[in-house]
């Protein structure tokens, strides 16, 4: 059970380091912020419905693809986020695949510890969200909101390494992988 809500901590800590900041990173008034957190939840609604569609098919693989997704839609602020259209599409591309991330480990901790997991996933998660606008702020007394996208961009990519690496996110229950 610890796996999958060590998951959700840090997949929504990486997520909020940027979130948190995405008007000052992207200097966007309140109407494109608005705007962006829109194509972000809508975008979310696509990834929460694809996360839970495969949550059971080969969760790994899918979780792994959605963080790179994320990570690179992160990065891409470090270079283009300024620019309307740009910032509404990655903002899009980034909540999807955070969106994907989170049926798949609320399924392994569901399946792994029962009732009390999926509470316990929901505290995890919303811990990571506290803790990566904390860090966000303490991290803006040492560098500036441009460098939030690239610090976000990297531990979404340290996830993406302990979530293949450490089994963070592991195969369905009785599932073999396949050989291929």
């Amino acid at each position: 059970m610890a796996k999958p809500l060590t998951a959700a901590l840090v997949i929504q800590l990486a997520n909020a380091l940027m979130f948190t900041y995405l008007a000052a990173v992207t200097r966007l008034d309140g109407r494109g912020v608005a705007g962006g957190l829109a194509a972000f939840g809508l975008a979310g609604v696509l990834g929460t419905f694809l996360g839970g569609h495969t949550a059971g098919r080969h969760p790994r693989r899918w979780a792994t693809l959605a963080g790179i997704a994320m990570a690179v839609a992160l990065a891409v602020f470090g270079f283009l986020g300024t620019h309307l259209g740009v910032t509404y599409l990655v903002v899009a591309i980034w909540g999807m695949a955070m969106q994907v991330i989170m049926p798949i480990v609320t399924h392994q901790a569901v399946e792994s510890g029962g009732n009390l997991a999926a509470a316990l996933n929901s505290g995890a998660a919303n811990t990571g969200i506290a803790g990566g606008g904390l860090a966000a702020g303490a991290l803006l007394n040492l560098v500036s909101f441009g460098d939030l996208p690239w610090i976000a961009s990297g531990a979404t990519v340290l996830i993406v390494l302990l979530m293949t690496t450490n089994s963070l996110v592991n195969p369905p229950v009785g599932h073999q992988p396949s050989p291929h």
